[in-house]
């Protein structure tokens, strides 16, 4: 099977607290060509986690607002 997203390092965690979905993501219809809206609310966690999100194996950029 062919892998859609890249490899993963996982590291275990020894000391902290691990990222949360507090509010996950609402499916979302849009008509091309405009912009996807997708918002949810996260804990980032501690130490603070770095996010990224992936879809179709594309890194989709993302704003803070």
């Amino acid at each position: 099977m062919l892998a859609l997203f890249p490899p993963m390092l996982l590291i275990p965690l020894t000391d902290g607290v691990p990222p949360m979905i507090l509010e996950p993501l609402s499916d979302v219809t849009v008509i091309a060509p405009n912009d996807a809206v997708l918002e949810c609310d996260l804990d980032l966690g501690e130490p603070e986690a770095e996010i990224k999100w992936w879809a179709k194996g594309a890194f989709l950029k993302w704003l803070k607002c």
